[in-house]
């Protein structure tokens, strides 16, 4: 994904973006919002995306979901409600389910993102597709002569943390149809993932972060099976209600806790330094 990023954004270095004066009221707001869910509602069929030339890049990332990108809206540089660069799907019951809309602007240096709508999340796009994806990275700033700038809306699946923060942690619940908590609870929501993505998305995680020799990954790769089948036990036990209660949600962030400090304690301690801050984030 980040060469397929970079390609765009140096394709687009001779636009401007076009961006409108800041207007900084709830109205503005929900006009927003509004505009981006009536244009963007024939995308929560698929083919509709895949007609229009949206591409899917990079996996479906357990807080972000699949990136479907659109290279010539990124180009236009425009920040059009009704006209997202990149679609978010991720898969419920099987289902490609649109779940938002993430817009795109390149930006030359010293440039700042637009002041709106009101809580955007702007942020730079940079660094490896780890750094990208969940755990960390969206604090990183860019000093390229131009940079890519994005933000995200979620306007087709509820955010706790809020309509244009970066990552949404309600989506590993809606994979497996439960209702989000309230408040996110990323470690629980990181725990949940491994129902439904078997492991593989974390193993290539931490083996790329923490720099992982063959023995290491193999014996993290063991530490993620074995937890997913304590997960998969409990879940098999566990009343098939959607909703998770105070107790489940406890159990799932101390299960995480637990995961990470069995990966830190199997590989060598310098590869555990450099998975502290991504199993602590």
């Amino acid at each position: 994904m980040r060469k397929v990023v970079a390609a765009l954004v140096l394709a687009a270095a001779s636009a401007s973006a076009q961006v409108p004066r800041p207007d900084t009221s709830s109205s503005a707001v929900d006009r927003f919002t509004t505009r981006a869910r009536q244009a963007t509602e024939r995308f929560k069929e698929i083919d509709a995306a895949v007609a229009e030339s949206y591409v899917k890049v990079g996996p479906d990332f357990p807080a972000m979901g699949e990136h479907w990108v659109n290279g010539e809206l990124i180009m236009r540089g425009e920040l059009d409600p009704a006209r997202p660069a990149i679609l978010t799907y991720t898969r419920v019951g099987g289902k490609p389910t649109l779940t938002g809309v993430v817009y795109a602007l390149a930006l030359k240096r010293g440039e700042t993102p637009p002041m709106l709508p009101v809580g955007a999340g702007w942020h730079d796009h940079v660094g490896s597709i780890d750094e990208e994806s969940l755990l960390f990275g969206h604090d990183h700033h860019s000093d390229d002569d131009i940079r890519l700038v994005v933000m995200h809306a979620w306007i087709w699946q509820s955010n706790p943390d809020g309509t244009f923060a970066t990552d949404n942690w309600a989506l590993p619940f809606a994979r497996l149809g439960l209702t989000a908590p309230a408040a996110a609870n990323p470690n629980a929501a990181r725990a949940i993932t491994l129902l439904s993505d078997s492991g593989a998305y974390f193993a290539q995680l931490f083996s790329r972060v923490g720099e992982l020799d063959e023995g290491e990954r193999a014996r993290v790769e063991s530490v993620l099976r074995r937890h997913r089948e304590e997960l998969e036990r409990w879940w098999k036990r566990r009343a098939s209600s959607p909703q998770l209660t105070t107790e489940e949600l406890a159990r799932l962030d101390a299960d995480w806790n637990g995961l990470a400090r069995d990966v830190r304690e199997t590989v060598s301690k310098d590869a555990a330094a450099r998975l502290e801050k991504l199993t602590h984030h």
